[in-house]
């Protein structure tokens, strides 16, 4: 083996083993991690999303059972239990005892409510077409 060829393989195996010394010191380096504080939600949101399933379980389902394949748009808080409101506009007394307040209404639609249209002439007439909206590439 010539002396050239020797210090070649000597330099490919020197960069080769400080690519894997580096690759595992970083593997090792904890990952920073970030300042910003996590968002959960409030005490009267977690009840009213706990009241938006429980209606929809035993034993309250016996309760709205025209209406159970139907979304549950807004219920009312009585003394006695919830007033609930469904997407085909019935709605029902349901003996779903609370700790919210006696006298509000609260909504269980959490999405923004509004779909972005593809055109002006958008065949679906839920959507509503804003000509600044830009799609977001990316997916998020």
């Amino acid at each position: 083996m010539s002396v050239a060829r020797a210090a070649g393989r000597f330099w490919i195996h020197l960069f080769l083993i400080g690519g894997l010394l580096a690759f595992g010191l970083a593997a090792c380096v904890p990952t920073p991690r970030s300042t910003a504080p996590l968002h959960y939600p409030s005490d009267v949101a977690q009840q009213v999303r706990e009241v938006c399933t429980l209606v929809f379980q035993e034993p309250y389902w016996e309760y709205v059972s025209p209406s159970r394949k139907r979304k549950l748009m807004r219920f009312q808080v009585e003394s006695w239990g919830i007033v609930a409101v469904f997407a085909d506009q019935r709605s029902y007394q349901v003996p779903l005892q609370t700790r919210l307040t006696v006298g509000e209404t609260h909504s269980c639609n959490f999405g923004s409510g509004v779909t972005p249209c593809a055109s002006k002439t958008d065949w679906d007439s839920r959507c509503e077409f804003d000509p600044d909206r830009r799609p977001d590439r990316f997916g998020s």
